[in-house]
């Protein structure tokens, strides 16, 4: 559970993803951009304790579906490196002058990875 709504990222929900464990976080701030809503997580009305703890509920009576959610958001946090990050940035821009840039990009993101 993170219910922040004013964190900007939420590195602590990333890394519980990672741990395959399924996340509740807050309609606001930046952690929900993270959270698949009932694929890797649930996303909760912020600010709003009723909710906070129908998600809670709702995971606790779904076993099968915290399983596969587990499942899921260790697979997902597994994407999220900073060699993904950088190049899905470079990747989504637009525009001629970007262009140019995410074939560096794509140099930048191999180096991280150890290719060449």
């Amino acid at each position: 559970m993170f219910p922040s709504t004013t964190d900007t990222f939420g590195s602590v929900v990333l890394e519980a993803m990672a741990s395959g464990v399924p996340v509740i976080v807050s309609d606001r701030g930046g952690a929900c951009e993270l959270v698949q809503h009932g694929r890797t997580g649930l996303v909760a009305k912020g600010r709003n304790a009723q909710d906070m703890l129908a998600a809670i509920d709702h995971l606790l009576d779904h076993a099968e579906l915290r399983r596969q959610m587990s499942s899921d958001c260790r697979s997902y946090a597994e994407g999220c490196g900073w060699e993904n990050a950088y190049a899905n940035f470079w990747n989504s821009q637009s525009g001629p002058e970007i262009g140019a840039v995410s074939g560096a990009a794509a140099v930048v993101a191999r180096a991280a990875a150890g290719e060449r």
